[in-house]
């Protein structure tokens, strides 16, 4: 079996890294991240953002401290840490969605889904000439393992689909610094495989994916371009809608709970500066300003979630509304935030 870390190696060295993560701020320094997966039928949350009877947790292996509630909207479900010597990053994946986090060092991604059934793991080695993503499912036991992309191409982790059943990939191969695409995989749990879906588009370096609003189609966006346009597709890979003149953003994030609506950095823009937009027209919706230190994802349809620097050293992600103000902390890490990377869910509800 040849070895993929020639192959993936950029993956794990820059913040593109697998599953839903990504840069968090403009410069080109290493930063951390945050994403967040949904899950199908989740209705709008206009109750207010829980903040007493919160309980905390220590994350195994950090100085970060989880500040969580049973009736939050999001789940913390993984985080990855990178050693700052090397630069590769090892994932720490919930057992369960209430579950302790368990070290995964012998895989390149380790992803639980966002009903916390299945774990999804991707092994450092070809199979038989293919990449393979392994999937276990925490309720049987089971597991079993899918081939995904053919030898020399690799396909990493991108993001679940809300209601856990599909997962994404992206398939591609380094470029220097960066990850150049050739496309996407969509993985069927039930049915056991991944279909590979070549795009015949530009400007597929560095882009990311994410499962569109309604769960059957994938969105393409990158998390650097300042002001581009954000591409749908249906699952075999056609483009079949365009949005122009939108900022960055986390394309596996990229939709509130309810998928009416979406975020990204306005146009032009750094991050701090948030446009939120109507998903069936396009249409700006809102945009205001925050002290969030890099790109935001969703809480619920009424808020955001974003990383923040108060500065000397310390990171935190906070739940911030509309008007840019932050509503609750969920992680505080007083040292070593730059090399840490984490995914929210959306569970169930």
């Amino acid at each position: 079996m040849a070895s993929v870390a020639a192959a993936v190696a950029v993956v794990a060295t820059i913040a593109v890294v697998a599953v839903a993560v990504v840069k968090m701020r403009d410069d080109p320094g290493p930063a951390p991240t945050v994403a967040a997966t949904t899950t199908a039928g989740a209705s709008p949350s206009l109750s207010p953002v829980p903040t007493t009877g919160l309980g905390q947790v220590t994350l195994p292996g950090t100085t970060a401290t989880l500040v969580e509630s049973p009736a939050d909207r999001v789940r913390l479900t993984t985080y990855m840490l990178r050693d700052p010597k090397t630069q590769s990053w090892v994932y720490y994946a919930r057992d369960s969605l209430s579950g302790n986090f368990v070290k995964h060092p012998d895989v390149w991604e380790a992803v639980l889904s966002p009903d916390g059934r299945y774990l999804a793991t991707r092994g450092k080695q070809y199979v038989g000439g293919y990449d393979t993503v392994d999937i276990t499912d925490k309720v049987t036991g089971e597991k079993f393992s899918i081939r995904t992309s053919r030898q020399p191409l690799s396909a990493y982790v991108q993001a679940w689909s809300r209601d856990g059943n599909r997962l994404l990939l992206n398939v591609g191969n380094s470029a220097g610094k960066e990850w150049q695409s050739t496309g996407f995989a969509v993985v069927d749990v039930a049915t056991r495989r991944a279909n590979v879906a070549s795009l015949r588009e530009g400007s597929l370096r560095g882009v990311r994916y994410g499962f569109d609003d309604r769960d059957t189609g994938v969105v393409a966006l990158s998390n650097t371009a300042k002001q581009q346009a954000l591409r749908f597709f249906d699952a075999d890979g056609t483009r079949v809608r365009r949005v122009p003149n939108v900022g960055a953003a986390i394309a596996d994030a990229l939709f509130s709970p309810t998928g009416q609506k979406f975020v990204t950095n306005c146009p032009g823009l750094v991050s701090g500066n948030h446009c939120v937009y109507d998903t069936a027209t396009g249409a700006e919706l809102t945009r205001f300003e925050s002290p969030c230190s890099g790109l935001a994802t969703w809480y619920d349809d009424a808020h955001v979630v974003c990383w923040t620097n108060p500065g000397g050293g310390r990171y935190e992600i906070h739940v911030i509304d509309f008007r840019g103000a932050p509503v609750r902390t969920l992680l505080t890490v007083p040292t070593g935030g730059e090399n840490m990377d984490v995914i929210f869910s959306h569970p169930r509800r």
